[in-house]
């Protein structure tokens, strides 16, 4: 006899609602569960054969997390003649591989899309993949039920804390796949992309590169649309001893030297843009040089603070977005560490963040940016500090949510490392607004 892991209320009503609808969000925030409403779900609609797809990062966590349901999983791997089971797990990767050939032709009572936010993209390979979208005759991106996973489903279920990281338009091909009856224009016909992004989405003046979408409008439209078809429920909503987490500024001394004049001035007019939000995206591809030379600048600092407070804080989370970055860090800690950086197997992140969890003995995780701030349960820290903060909010909350756990009686403090006296200052705090500017569609 199978017993299934407990569950809260909310995560049951969760379930419910999955379970209760052929095509579903599960937008709920992160680190509450959603894998576990999931199968809790599967389990009620009695799914024989179940594919879910995930980041590389998630995949051993579903292994894990299926198994104490008494599910037998499999991850599929192109690498292998895939060995199908009756819950199999499969990588971004494998989706975009030879594999998906043969997925198409298979036959499900369940997909699930997990993180499904990497699905935002018309011309990402994951998401016409995994959703059908291929190039017609003229080479105009078209949806093309026949090219996706999801072709022969009986119901597609897709979870992810942040569904909306910049804008509207990162909605549409979920929206256009799953529950294009509710984009239907006056004309009776499906929305386009273009006409989607058009009503919902606002965009700059031209530059003379095209127009740049710059946020959103009649947000209280797309809300009403989306109503009964996705699910989002907030920590602060149903934890009763939830706190909201402490997001500061840690200055750290350091000088950044060898940064191109012009490079300075880039960066301090994209500050004072009304547009500050695509600006400093802009400049961001364009200042690598600063960006890592100041990250290099914070290491020291870092390190110091890292040694003052160990005891108190007993385990620590470390994010930065270069390797030498990362590299120059290890070489100055004095305390037991783990790592994920890019390049890692499914098997080796796995292995970290199951050491740093489990053994006392290490105090410190290190992460890069986008390797690291998904899908990796890290709440035995408390404290996270990130030398080099991403551009995008949503990206550094789902890094903040690593140390999520409900059973937390006090609040998790994050930290943006903050080279004293440089614009390094005035890019942070430019960041912690943009962080504090909450979307009218409620979704981010």
């Amino acid at each position: 006899m199978i017993v299934e892991p407990n569950l809260f209320p909310y995560q049951l009503e969760g379930a419910k609602f999955l379970a209760s609808r052929k095509y579903a969000g599960l937008f709920d925030g992160m680190r509450m569960g959603k894998t576990r409403q999931f199968l809790k779900a599967a389990r009620m609609i009695g799914a024989e054969t179940i594919i879910v797809v995930a980041k590389a990062s998630g995949v051993y966590v579903w292994e894990k997390e299926s198994r104490e349901w008494g599910y037998d999983p499999v991850i599929l791997s192109s690498k292998d003649k895939p060995q199908w089971k009756r819950f199999n797990i499969l990588s971004y990767n494998g989706l975009i591989s030879q594999l998906h050939n043969q997925l198409t032709t298979m036959c499900y009572d369940l997909v699930g899309g997990d993180e499904s936010d990497a699905f935002k993209s018309m011309v990402a390979s994951r998401t016409q993949k995994f959703y059908g979208i291929n190039k017609d005759k003229y080479g105009r991106l078209q949806f093309d039920a026949d090219a996706g996973l999801i072709v022969n489903a009986d119901r597609v279920w897709v979870m992810t804390g942040t569904p909306v990281l910049n804008n509207p338009s990162e909605l549409y091909p979920m929206m256009r796949s799953l529950f294009s009856d509710a984009i239907i224009n006056d004309k009776g016909v499906v929305m386009s992309y273009n006409e989607f992004c058009g009503r919902f989405c606002r965009y700059a003046e031209s530059n003379g590169f095209g127009r740049k979408i710059v946020g959103g409008r009649n947000l209280s439209t797309l809300r009403d649309m989306l109503r009964g078809r996705v699910l989002r429920r907030t920590k602060e909503q149903v934890w009763d001893e939830w706190k909201e987490p402490i997001i500061d500024l840690l200055p750290v001394p350091g000088n950044v030297v060898g940064v191109p004049s012009e490079e300075m001035d880039l960066v301090r007019q994209a500050l004072k843009s009304t547009d500050m939000n695509n600006a400093l995206r802009d400049v961001a591809s364009h200042v690598t040089t600063l960006r890592r030379l100041t990250g290099l600048a914070k290491v020291a600092g870092v390190v110091q603070w890292i040694d003052d407070n160990i005891a108190m804080c007993e385990k620590i989370i470390v994010f930065a977005h270069h390797k030498e970055v990362i590299t120059a860090l290890k070489g100055k800690l004095k305390h037991k560490y783990v790592e994920i950086i890019g390049g890692m197997s499914s098997e080796e992140k796995y292995a970290a963040y199951t050491s740093f969890q489990d053994d006392p003995s290490v105090k410190i995780f290190i992460g890069q940016n986008q390797a690291a701030r998904d899908s990796i349960p890290l709440w035995k820290a408390s404290t996270t500090i990130s030398i080099e903060p991403d551009w995008v909010p949503g990206n550094n909350d789902q890094m903040l949510d690593r140390m999520t756990h409900f059973s937390k009686k006090e609040p998790c403090v994050a930290y943006y490392a903050t080279l004293v006296g440089s614009i390094d200052e005035d890019i942070q705090k430019a960041n912690l607004r943009k962080r504090a500017i909450t979307s009218e569609l409620g979704l981010n």
